[in-house]
């Protein structure tokens, strides 16, 4: 039997979600900062060229974890609004 603040805390879990207050969209913003950070290096000539090629792999790299963290942020959407319908089907339930 489905407790109402089940339900409710789901909800709860999942407006924090929606409102980008999560740990994932944390993670995110700091990869894109350090993605432009490092485009900055890369696109400035007045850095050498080792600067610049080194930038430019970490760029690869960053924009790699990018791609990971938002399929990351896809599938913990997925798995809430699982979470939230059996929440809700357990109350309908009850």
């Amino acid at each position: 039997m489905a407790r109402p603040t089940q339900l409710r805390q789901t909800h709860e879990v999942v407006a924090a979600f929606e409102g980008q207050r999560d740990p994932l969209f944390e993670e995110r913003a700091n990869l894109l900062y350090d993605y432009r950070q490092y485009l900055r290096f890369a696109r400035n000539r007045s850095f050498d060229q080792w600067t610049r090629d080194a930038s430019k792999i970490l760029m690869r790299t960053i924009a790699k974890s990018l791609r990971q963290n938002e399929r990351e942020i896809k599938k913990r959407a997925r798995l809430l609004e699982r979470y939230k319908s059996e929440a809700s089907s357990k109350q309908r339930s009850a």
